[in-house]
Parts: C-alpha cells; sequence; structure tokens
C-alpha cells in the first residue's frame, strides 16, 4: 500500500489530504493534523500488515506491524537534493539514482511479456531483481 499526505488551504485554513491506495483502491481523508494523530484517527494504516510504500516522514516509523519500503520517486527527489547541496557526492548518488530506474524498466518489460515467469531467486530476493 502506497501513503502520502499532502498540505492545502480549506476555507483559510490549513489542513492535510491523507492518502493511502493499492492498485484497485485509493482513500483520501482530511485533517487538520498531518501526524500520527491523524493516521491513527484515520484507521487504515494502524491494521495494515503488508508492504508499506511511503516517504521518509518520521509518523510514518511507528507502524512496526508491517514492513517499509522507501518511495523510489521520494529516494530520488533526496538523491537531487545531496547533489545539489554537494556535488561531490555525485560519486555515489548517480550510480544509485539510476537504479531504481533500471528495475522500473525491468519490471515494465516483464509486465509487457505475461508469458514471462520470474525466477525463484528473483521471486525471494529483493536485490535480485537488479540482475533481471
Amino acid at each position: 500500500m502506497g501513503v502520502d499526505e499532502t498540505g492545502l488551504r480549506v476555507a483559510g485554513s490549513g489542513g492535510y489530504i491523507h492518502v493511502a491506495r493499492t492498485e484497485q483502491l485509493t482513500h483520501y481523508a482530511y485533517d487538520e493534523r498531518r501526524g500520527k494523530a491523524a493516521i491513527d484517527e484515520i484507521g487504515i494504516l494502524p491494521q495494515f500488515r503488508g508492504t508499506l510504500v511511503r516517504e521518509g516522514y518520521s509518523s510514518y516509523q511507528w507502524y512496526g506491524q508491517c514492513r517499509h519500503s522507501l518511495c523510489n520517486a521520494h529516494l530520488l527527489r533526496d538523491l537531487v537534493f545531496v547533489e545539489e547541496v554537494s556535488p561531490e557526492q555525485e560519486v555515489w548518488t548517480k550510480p544509485l539514482s539510476r537504479l531504481p530506474l533500471k528495475i522500473k524498466r525491468k519490471v515494465d518489460q516483464a509486465k509487457a511479456q505475461p508469458e514471462a515467469e520470474l525466477s525463484q531467486r528473483v521471486k525471494t530476493s529483493g536485490v535480485a531483481m537488479i540482475a533481471w
């Protein structure tokens, strides 16, 4: 499940739209708060037991009953930031930023060939996806 929250103004006051989505469903909730109290009241995340795809926002760390995965779009944005403030870091940020893009291309290629099946090694190893 992917989650995110974004600020907006409603009737002149600040608030947040909280989003929780799967391949089939998307849930939107409004709250004046951004953090854990709002997320708890929405009620989805405290019950979730799968893999949570999220940004680095600290309130998500409190949900230890599920696995956590950093959103690749946020990861790429963070890598660009590191390069902009410390250009000498490019030696590791450039190769790392290419990796999720390479994985996405491989996944897209695999999806385009429905008869293809992933090897058992790829299915059971998170890092093996790189070797497709």
